[in-house]
């Protein structure tokens, strides 16, 4: 399948143990930015079709703007983990993650056209373009956990979609 935005291969649903799994899941390869231009996402994620569609505006909307200032433009994503049936941070007997439902993915850093790679964990390297991610990411997603949120988050970022009560958000990522 490819849309306007996603290219991505939809995939039979993902039925899991307790509230795992995915209705109408898709595993998302690239997303299409407004030049046309594909931007990959590594690795695929297998993901809910809602929560990839936002993930594909906030990269077109907003961290491909700010890749083409901080470095000539955005070439991958890299990811690291959308769908998986686990608890919150693979605590046995915690709530169930967003991760279980296709609702969240773990993001790495990005590349640069100029040849860079801006890892998370090391947000420090380029403190503007990585404010400017947090801040965009908070603002489009109910939940952003990057370093310094706690010890699970250190070295990547995890956003997802979850709907709480009265839109209660969480965005915790420390800067240095």
């Amino acid at each position: 399948m490819t849309s306007g935005h996603l290219v991505a291969v939809l995939v039979a649903p993902v039925v899991g143990p307790d509230q795992c799994g995915i209705a109408a899941p898709l595993k998302l390869s690239a997303i299409i930015l407004a030049d046309g231009a594909r931007v990959p996402l590594e690795p695929e994620s297998l993901l809910r079709c809602d929560f990839a569609e936002a993930l594909a505006d906030w990269v077109r909307e907003d961290i491909a703007p700010l890749a083409q200032i901080a470095g000539g433009g955005l070439t991958k994503i890299l990811g690291s983990d959308g769908y998986e049936c686990r608890s919150r941070n693979r605590i046995i007997g915690a709530i169930i993650s967003e991760h279980a439902t296709g609702n969240a993915l773990d993001l790495r850093g990005f590349k640069l056209h100029d040849g860079r790679t801006l890892l998370i964990w090391s947000a420090n390297e380029d403190l503007d373009f990585m404010t400017q991610i947090r801040d965009t990411s908070c603002a489009r997603f109910t939940t952003v956990l990057g370093p310094g949120s706690d010890g699970y988050h250190q070295a990547h970022m995890h956003v997802d979609l979850k709907v709480r009560h009265n839109g209660y958000r969480i965005c915790q990522w420390d800067m240095e």
